[in-house]
């Protein structure tokens, strides 16, 4: 299962809409929607 997950957290989709999902959690303001760019 991690073969299939792992790869999706090296994409350039994730390393920018994650960090700024969990910063608008812990600021308590809404979930940002992103592009998905497929990248």
């Amino acid at each position: 299962m991690f073969d299939i997950a792992m790869p999706l957290f090296d994409t350039e989709d994730v390393k920018v809409a994650l960090p700024a999902s969990v910063e608008a959690f812990l600021e308590q303001r809404p979930r940002p929607t992103f592009s998905f760019t497929g990248h």
